[in-house]
């Protein structure tokens, strides 16, 4: 781990003009990859921006915002593409809006893998989830009859009675939980490793809190997806590095654990699920093999493709502008993505709404439009943009319940408007 914390600058690097009375080590320059300390090579810069959870409340409407750069690298010797600053976790994540749980699709998701996993080990396992939100996938385990536990730094209540612990996982947390509790059959981590600055340590957290014959979870975007549906608005300082399978190898060769399995998902508008085990007990599937020679033939650490993505990127944005100044437009889908989209557009909108209670009643950061709950009349809204594109399906179910006949606009990978 001495290599990473080397090459990573642990000092104020940058300061917005009007950023007065941050921490020193709010913003950190990340200059080696994460991964294996190989250069890292700029291929898009989506300007400055503020934090995409960082909603404001309407007493916050004067006050200036933190925004720093949001460009994002490749480092071709490994493959990995990861931001080129760190923002401290601690103002990240300690007070986070974000609520799983409000997603129908989601709670199918989780329910689908509690669902798998006890057909193929029975119950009474002790599962440990890591990044677990509002506790929708570990209610999903207790019910199928497992033992739960939870870390998250900032975990949202929402009607759910398992236990999380208020913490960052490190590998002291880990040895900690591993004495307490025992080592867990089963770690799940949904969407939290590409958050990870130290990847190294959390993963060797996996490894010293993973039982011997037991088997971790880790579901990320995958990088393709990414590229080749235009999916720019994925990019927010949350999202430390975005993965694909070589990467992913490596870094779990690095701690004594091996990848034996993989699946996509459709969830989240296209994430990979990868099955580890510790090295000793690895095995390759058919899965593996097929995913590794197309991320061969997509030649996932040359520039070129990333070059082209960041031009249709650029290319992009007068359309999204033309798009998002239609009259009568409102948001459907408070999301990060969302906000990355409204301020790389510059998009000024009457409302956007949505669902979580959290976000209910703020502003959004940047563009510091109004966030409310979705009203149970939409007749009077000409237009809808939906903002969560990747819940898309569910939205527009939702939008129509409530007497929307306008048209819905998607953004992503080009705009288009469609009738309700």
């Amino acid at each position: 781990m001495e290599h990473h914390r080397r090459n990573v600058v642990s000092q104020l690097w940058y300061r917005p003009a009007n950023d007065v009375g941050f921490a020193v080590k709010d913003v950190t320059a990340h200059i080696s990859c994460r991964v294996c300390d190989g250069p890292l090579t700029e291929y898009l810069s989506l300007g400055e921006q503020p934090l995409a959870n960082a909603f404001l409340k309407p007493s916050d409407l004067t006050a200036p915002e933190f925004r720093v750069p949001l460009t994002i690298a490749l480092c071709q010797s490994c493959g990995l593409s990861q931001l080129t600053v760190v923002v401290n976790p601690e103002r990240l994540y300690r007070n986070y809006p974000f609520c799983a749980g409000v997603s129908n699709g989601w709670q199918q998701h989780c329910e689908d893998l509690a669902t798998e996993y006890t057909r193929q080990h029975h119950s009474q396992r002790f599962v440990l989830d890591i990044g677990a939100n509002d506790g929708t996938l570990l209610d999903a385990f207790e019910r199928h009859g497992h033992r739960v536990l939870g870390i998250d730094p900032s975990p949202v209540l929402n009607g759910h009675s398992v236990p999380i612990l208020p913490l960052f996982w490190t590998t002291e947390h880990a040895e900690q939980i591993a004495e307490r509790h025992g080592k867990a059959d089963l770690i799940v981590t949904t969407n939290v490793v590409g958050h990870v600055d130290d990847v190294l340590g959390f993963l060797k957290g996996i490894t010293t809190a993973l039982d011997r014959y037991g088997i971790a979870i880790i579901e990320c975007p995958h990088i393709m997806p990414l590229l080749y549906m235009n999916a720019f608005d994925t990019i927010y300082h949350e999202h430390l590095s975005y993965w694909s399978l070589g990467p992913m190898r490596k870094a779990c060769e690095q701690v004594g654990l091996a990848v034996f399995d993989c699946k996509p998902q459709a969830i989240h508008g296209g994430t990979m699920r990868y099955y580890l085990c510790h090295a000793r007990m690895a095995h390759l599937t058919e899965n593996m093999v097929g995913l590794w020679k197309r991320e061969q033939e997509s030649d996932l650490k040359r520039m070129a493709p990333y070059q082209e993505f960041a031009a249709r990127v650029r290319n992009l944005r007068p359309k999204l502008q033309e798009a998002f100044s239609k009259d009568g437009l409102y948001g459907w889908g408070a999301s990060a993505k969302g906000n990355v989209l409204l301020n790389y557009v510059g998009a000024t909108l009457p409302a956007v709404f949505d669902e979580a209670p959290t976000k209910q009643g703020m502003l959004t950061p940047g563009t510091r439009i109004p966030v409310a709950a979705l009203p149970d009349d939409l007749s009077h809204v000409d237009n809808l943009a939906l903002l969560s594109w990747n819940n898309a399906r569910e939205l527009k179910a939702k939008a129509k319940a409530r007497k929307f006949t306008g048209h819905f606009l998607t953004a992503i990978p080009q705009p288009k408007w469609e009738a309700a």
